[in-house]
């Protein structure tokens, strides 16, 4: 999808622990109700390196997130592993307590999977890097879904779980919604901790102006994915931006919560039916604008039907983007006394059955998501 695959941002940013101002109350907002229902388990939060990059004020809600999940390893396409780790951002979710679980995604397509061995020294690698670092797991984030690797990807992951270091180590999928056959999902669900079912962009630049995640659109993408995988192995993706197009294009800006312009929010008000914010406004140049973006009341609704559903937990797009609000929502849902980290996905091979991954792939930490 446009928005995982751009985001990979160049500029460089120091997370802040204080001092992020949450966005304006646009008129027609209600305050949410409560989401009810049954506790969630976990709340994984994306990150990445970029403008809007800060932690704030996630030290007010530090039981909001249980599993951080940055941006720091890319694979190309032959199976070697880029990386770019921010040094900052660790410490900062080492001071709130949070499990680190990295994302690892693809730069071109990843003709390393259609080879035994490739998809073996590949296996081995993240082995190497969860137990070097200490990782809680690993989160696969290889997109698009491409249905020739199908099979290919099902024994990718079975050979992920079984290098993994037994004891609580986390296995991901983020899950593209409109995949085309694409997963095989028989025979990677065994072996994952998590399905993250990435239910946002249902528009966004590069399409024309909508709403970026309609309730009832994503009702009727869990509906599917929960079709063909349990509800203890899905977690409900959350946006936490909106966009804002030039009126009759698809050209569009991305909008963080924490940083809904003025002119945005003053036109602002509730859309009851898909359940976000939107309206359009001229600019001073005399250009019209639309916008649409993600509201208490619909994060609120989308809990809940995570709740509803007794999935596992949800996924966040992204921290750095966040509200005191839309966090507090998050943390209400998991309860007081949420999990530390993942479960470990079925049952991974003793040590004792298993060669020991060679040192050679194992990757150095630099001094340095979506």
């Amino acid at each position: 999808m446009q928005r995982w695959q751009q985001r990979i941002v160049a500029a460089g940013s120091i997370l802040m622990l204080a001092g992020l101002s949450g966005c304006g109350a646009p008129r027609g907002v209600a305050k949410p109700t409560p989401t009810g229902g049954g506790r969630l388990t976990e709340a994984v939060g994306f990150w990445a390196k970029g403008a809007h990059a800060g932690l704030a004020p996630a030290s007010k809600y530090p039981h909001s997130i249980t599993v951080f999940s940055p941006l720091w390893y890319t694979l190309n396409p032959t199976g070697s592993l880029g990386s770019h780790v921010d040094a900052a951002a660790a410490r900062s979710a080492a001071a709130l307590h949070w499990q680190t679980v990295p994302i690892v995604n693809l730069a071109g397509g990843p003709t390393f999977l259609a080879s035994v061995t490739g998809r073996l020294a590949v296996a081995k690698t993240l082995s190497a890097l969860v137990r070097s670092h200490h990782y809680a797991g690993i989160n696969l984030d290889f997109e698009p879904a491409a249905v020739a690797y199908k099979t290919d990807l099902a024994s990718f992951v079975t050979d992920v779980h079984d290098w993994l270091p037994p004891g609580g180590k986390g296995l991901y999928l983020d899950l593209v919604p409109a995949s085309g056959g694409a997963y095989d999902y028989k025979a990677m669900t065994p072996n994952l901790t998590a399905y993250i079912l990435m239910s946002y962009d249902q528009h966004d630049a590069g399409s024309a102006a909508g709403p970026v995640a309609a309730t009832s659109w994503v009702t009727a993408r869990l509906a599917r994915i929960l079709s063909v995988a349990p509800a203890s192995k899905v977690d409900l993706g959350l946006a936490f931006y909106g966009y804002r197009w030039v009126a009759g294009s698809t050209k569009a800006t991305t909008l963080p919560l924490n940083a809904i312009p003025s002119a945005v929010s003053a036109h602002a008000t509730y859309n009851a039916v898909d359940q976000e914010m939107t309206g359009t406004y001229t600019g001073s140049s005399g250009t019209r604008y639309v916008f649409w973006y993600e509201s208490p009341q619909g994060l609120a609704a989308k809990i809940k039907l995570a709740q509803s559903k007794h999935l596992r937990g949800v996924g966040i797009w992204r921290l750095g983007y966040q509200t005191g609000p839309a966090l507090a929502l998050v943390q209400q849902a998991l309860g007081s006394a949420p999990s530390k980290g993942p479960a470990t996905p079925g049952t991974n091979k003793s040590t004792a059955t298993k060669p020991s991954p060679s040192s050679t792939t194992k990757k150095s930490a630099p001094a340095t998501h979506s």
